[in-house]
């Protein structure tokens, strides 16, 4: 007997999507993988490229640069960087299977409230524990290249402005939150987590929101 032709494409894209629609465990999983490519396509660095990263070890001579920097010029590069982070956030968000489809007032809201929290999430992958270093990101237009190693003291020590103590908060935060060694999954699970939250004041879509969270939150407890 001849083989059956295989389906064309449309027809089994459709078999497909009927058969996780009758599957929570499916749709969990469709859900989990989409957040997961999301996160690793807006990701400024992928896993590999900061172990690259890690393994050039300190350099003393730019970590005496970069505690000579008057903190003006330390907080203008800090809020480079935090620039480029929320922006690639910002892409992330509308790749989260749902997000797009909440009204434009509550796509915002949720941006707004979430966009600082996703960047200290992210902020989190350049911290090497074994060592007590961090990876100093480099600008857009090299971010490997111009990276380089400093002691997590560089960013407690630096000043003691304003502006400085919420650089070390945030540091602070951001190592507590790598001590936790997080997968790249767990950690794109949580970051949809945090931005899908449906207590942020002034959105009108609440339950579609904490529909998409709770299932979120389902797939993270999976992890």
């Amino acid at each position: 007997s001849r083989p059956t032709p295989p389906l064309p494409f449309p027809h089994q894209e459709n078999l497909y999507l009927q058969d996780v629609q009758n599957d929570p465990d499916k749709i969990g999983q469709l859900l989990s993988d989409s957040i997961f490519e999301a996160h690793q396509r807006t990701c400024l660095l992928s896993r590999e490229q900061i172990q690259v990263g890690w393994s050039q070890g300190i350099n003393e001579y730019k970590v005496d640069q970069f505690r000579k920097m008057p903190s003006e010029d330390l907080w203008i590069c800090a809020a480079q960087r935090l620039t480029n982070v929320i922006q690639q956030i910002i892409e992330f968000a509308k790749m989260v299977p749902g997000f797009m489809q909440f009204p434009q007032e509550d796509q915002i809201v949720l941006l707004k409230a979430g966009s600082f929290e996703l960047a200290v999430l992210r902020m989190s992958r350049y911290f090497d524990m074994s060592n007590n270093h961090v990876l100093f990101v480099g600008d857009h237009t090299q971010l490997l290249e111009k990276s380089f190693m400093l002691p997590m003291e560089a960013f407690t020590t630096t000043g003691n402005t304003e502006e400085m103590t919420l650089v070390s908060q945030i540091f602070d935060t951001a190592k507590a939150i790598a001590d936790l060694k997080l997968s790249e999954v767990a950690l794109s699970l949580y970051s949809a987590y945090v931005l899908l939250q449906a207590d942020r004041p002034g959105l009108k879509n609440l339950e579609e929101i904490r529909k998409l969270n709770d299932a979120v939150c389902n797939s993270l407890q999976r992890e």
